[in-house]
């Protein structure tokens, strides 16, 4: 069998992931003595720092919530959002130095500043703006009122143990449906996870029986063999609407072969 190298020529260690788990790498390779420790290595350092600042506070008697919900108000399985998309948390370094100083500054009983400007700051008022009108990730498997689906325990989003499978429907369309009165305005934001294959377009409609009237998008040339995060805003749909739809309606072309797999179906918007 062929060498494959060390971590160091041949980072690949896992088929998804590059260096994978690899906490420390053999200085040998560049000629040091030491092990050389990697990315990895420095953010689970940072992570336990910045616990034990909130566990410091709590000792004190004080309540980090605001600070600590401010910087992560979704983690893990909580995010909802498909594998290598961005974290919902800031990015900008300076946020983070602004948290911990303010962590600093709760355990030695000084004023918490303010985030003037920040990422952070920008963060924290939206999410307080922002309300879930609608949420389906087929944990339980019980696709419920959902037609034209059936729950699969294969190709699942991280995280969840079930995904809605669409299975062939009509002429055009192989499709997943949920009749649900939502009520969403302007500035209502639907994303899922999907995966799909040997598909062209991705379809999205909402349905009002009020106004009979069906609010369309599309996703063209959709990420495909891949969990992918789709959000779609209002104003992105070909007619405008703010009231109550009645159906989440997501569909493929029906070509030869084509299949679509989703889940984390959630509809968002302002209260």
């Amino acid at each position: 069998m062929r060498d494959k190298g060390t971590i160091w020529e041949n980072p690949a260690n896992e088929g998804w992931s590059n260096s994978q788990g690899v906490l420390i790498y053999p200085g040998k390779h560049i000629n040091s003595l030491e092990a050389v420790g990697s990315i990895r290595l420095n953010q689970l350092r940072r992570g336990l720092q910045d616990y034990e600042y909130i566990y410091l506070a709590k000792q004190n008697g004080k309540d980090p919530s605001a600070i600590v919900d401010t910087m992560i108000p979704h983690a893990l399985t909580e995010t909802r959002r498909g594998g290598g998309s961005p974290g919902e948390w800031p990015h900008d370094p300076a946020d983070w130095y602004w948290a911990r100083r303010q962590l600093a500054n709760l355990i030695m009983s000084k004023p918490i500043e303010p985030a003037k400007n920040s990422a952070a700051d920008k963060l924290s008022k939206k999410n307080s703006k922002e309300k879930v009108l609608f949420y389906e990730d087929f944990e339980s498997g019980q696709p419920g009122g959902w037609t034209g689906g059936k729950p699969t325990n294969k190709d699942t989003f991280q995280g969840s143990k079930y995904s809605l499978q669409a299975i062939a429907g009509g002429e055009k369309f192989i499709f997943v449906e949920k009749w649900e009165k939502i009520p969403v305005k302007n500035d209502a934001v639907i994303s899922f996870n999907y995966y799909c294959e040997n598909s062209s377009k991705i379809f999205v409609n909402l349905w009002s029986n009020a106004l009979h009237k069906n609010l369309s998008c599309e996703i063209n040339a959709p990420r495909e063999k891949q969990w992918t995060l789709a959000e779609l805003r209002l104003s992105d749909f070909k007619a405008g609407y703010s009231g109550y739809v009645d159906s989440i309606h997501i569909a493929v072309d029906s070509g030869e072969n084509s299949r679509l797999v989703v889940d984390d179906v959630k509809v968002e918007g302002a209260q």
